[in-house]
């Protein structure tokens, strides 16, 4: 199992019944981060620290990791421009590398 619990994954993964199967809490591999989604259209997302059905205590996003691990490998050309989105990255000048673009580049700096 990816997530904590069954719950989640089913809620991340096929949205809730009561909403129509809307998805409302989101996982982001490429950060390590849980939300809820407030806004789909504004991509506003309220990130969480516990799961709301077992409790279990996430660990800490590594959004701020990444764009430290981006300028100190790479320079820089790959620091990204957030404009009106929380946690989003638009490369400035260069595609970002391959295991940036997954949650690769934390896994193998064993963070």
């Amino acid at each position: 199992m990816t997530h904590c619990c069954s719950r989640l994954a089913d809620e991340i993964e096929n949205g809730s019944t009561l909403t129509g199967n809307k998805k409302f809490l989101k996982y982001d591999a490429q950060r390590r981060y849980y939300a809820v989604v407030c806004d789909q259209e504004k991509k506003l997302d309220l990130q969480m620290n516990y799961c709301p059905f077992c409790g279990f205590k996430f660990p800490h996003d590594l959004c701020d990791e990444f764009e430290r691990v981006l300028l100190s490998e790479f320079g820089p050309d790959y620091l990204t421009s957030f404009g009106d989105t929380i946690f989003e990255t638009t490369p400035s000048k260069k595609s970002l590398p391959q295991e940036f673009q997954t949650d690769e580049w934390w896994k193998k700096r064993g963070l």
